[in-house]
């Protein structure tokens, strides 16, 4: 286990040639995975190489700004759902306007497609994809995996066959339909992409589902956290909000439009907020495991080949060495690293704002989109509404409980609550 930057940079990093493969695990490596293909779960090999580096392509920053218009539209109408939502229902959990949002913005630059509303059949079949895979992926949802005395329980349980059957059902069906009605579309979308490159990468189409497969889960359900966890946070700091509302009609007043993310350099206090959330209140205690493939020596220390080596997110972000006091919800110490969360995480490591897209090799290759539908959200919501509280019978204010957190697997996810998006008084 690692619980420092430092270390995590030195052997992730400084030595990612032989620390970066991945665990054989029931589920995410032999079920979803098929045996190790995909890019998050995939041990280190040729295979993993080549769909990491179309994912990367597909990805990267010039090819995302080409969606720019996709992400600003479903993230205003995601704002405009959660304040009708608190006019009609007088609160809400925004968790799922947020996964309907960032579900709809992978789709559509994926397939070309969205859904209308939480309640369309496609858009409840990857969501539970994803929330399930993200929970069949971690201790408890693989407990015979990081246990391997305990694997008897999958055997007798027949458990491994109920999961064979839910990636059936939850993946290779509804993918392969949206697949298919991608390459009929005249809607240009990542699909026609990589099939005009899978040859040269020497990908079939089962590669093809698992990439897109990772693109859903690990885009969609993440980002969609990270944001409710922002919410949650930010509804008990309405001068944070109001400061950063202020950027917003400085900028509009200036502009004489709503500021897309190729304006963030003009946003320094409202990126450092989304960087403090982001350390604040991690989306995952732990990263993804890594797997060594060869023996080295660290620090005095004899590192076996096959050593499984874990980061503690958690522990990273409350080391006070690295944040000065912690516990304490700070943006403040992020104004002078305004960089894009991208540039920071490849960057050196004294760059870095947080942890949680991963370290070296397994860095989010999704990270750029991520902050990007970050920024865009956080625009649309604050330049429309202010994030207060319910109340309770008495009138007193009710906060969101921000520190116990819902099982969710892989995913740190916020306890049930509710906050009201209230519209500003412009």
């Amino acid at each position: 286990m690692i619980n420092n930057p430092e270390v995590a940079h030195e052997i992730f990093v400084q030595r990612g040639a032989f620390t970066s493969s991945r665990a054989a695990h029931t589920y995410s490596h032999n079920i979803y995975g098929a045996g190790g293909r995909g890019v998050v779960i995939a041990k280190a090999g040729k295979k993993w190489k080549n769909s990491r580096t179309l994912t990367l392509d597909i990805l990267a920053p010039k090819v995302v700004d080409e969606f720019d218009d996709v992400i600003i539209k479903e993230t205003r109408m995601a704002a405009d759902t959660l304040i009708r939502a608190t006019k009609t229902q007088g609160s809400i959990n925004p968790l799922k306007t947020l996964q309907l949002a960032t579900m709809n913005i992978i789709t559509l630059t994926a397939f070309g497609e969205r859904f209308p509303s939480t309640d369309d059949p496609m858009f409840r079949t990857l969501v539970d994809l994803a929330e399930r895979t993200l929970i069949y992926s971690g201790i408890m949802g693989d407990t015979g995996a990081f246990f391997p005395k305990l694997g008897w329980i999958d055997v007798i349980s027949g458990r491994r066959r109920k999961l064979r059957a839910f990636v059936r059902e939850f993946r290779d069906k509804p993918f392969a339909i949206l697949i298919e009605r991608a390459r009929k579309s005249k809607i240009d979308c990542l699909v026609k992409t990589i099939d005009e490159v899978k040859e040269k990468y020497e990908l079939d189409e089962l590669d093809v589902t698992i990439i897109l497969s990772d693109m859903v889960v690990a885009g969609s359900d993440t980002t969609a956290v990270s944001l409710t966890w922002a919410f949650a946070i930010l509804v008990r700091y309405p001068e944070i909000q109001k400061k950063m509302q202020q950027e917003i009609d400085a900028f509009v007043a200036k502009e004489g439009r709503m500021p897309c993310y190729q304006d963030r350099d003009q946003f320094p206090y409202t990126v450092s907020v989304q960087k403090e959330c982001m350390r604040y209140r991690t989306t995952t205690n732990f990263g993804v495991p890594h797997v060594t493939t060869e023996a080295f020596e660290y620090r005095g220390y004899y590192i076996p080949n096959d050593s499984t080596i874990i980061s503690s997110m958690y522990s990273m972000h409350r080391n006070p060495a690295v944040f000065p006091d912690p516990d304490k919800f700070d943006p403040e110490r992020f104004m002078s690293n305004t960089k894009s969360m991208y540039a920071a995480a490849n960057g050196p490591l004294e760059n870095r704002d947080h942890f949680n897209f991963g370290w070296g090799r397994r860095l989010c290759p999704g990270a750029h989109l991520a902050e990007v539908e970050l920024f865009n959200i956080f625009i649309s919501v604050f330049a429309k509404c202010t994030i207060e509280p319910t109340f309770d019978a008495q009138g007193n204010p009710e906060y969101p409980n921000i520190e116990d957190v819902k099982a969710g697997g892989v995913v740190v996810t916020p306890v049930e609550h509710k906050v009201r998006f209230v519209p500003r008084a412009l």
